[in-house]
């Protein structure tokens, strides 16, 4: 169990499968730290990010679907872990 609902290492995933705005985001974490005074600062520990929409085939199978999907985000970690910049 997390002693507050929404873990803030979970933020960024939220914020981009939500598309928060940056007004937005920035109210909910206005919200989210007066919520949870004490903890650590979600903003400090927040890298700044950007949509990037691909276009990919569709091979008719949801299984064949997700893995291309788990490997396209894979992909992507694993790039932004080598330049420095991951999570």
């Amino acid at each position: 169990a997390y002693s507050i609902p929404i873990p803030s290492k979970h933020l960024p995933a939220i914020f981009s499968v939500c598309h928060f705005s940056p007004v937005e985001r920035d109210q909910f974490l206005a919200a989210y730290h007066q919520a949870h005074p004490g903890k650590i600062s979600v903003a400090a520990g927040m890298r700044k990010t950007r949509h990037v929409s691909l276009v990919v085939p569709d091979f008719g199978d949801d299984k064949q679907n997700a893995a291309l999907d788990k490997a396209v985000n894979d992909f992507i970690q694993k790039i932004t872990s080598i330049t420095g910049k991951g999570s």
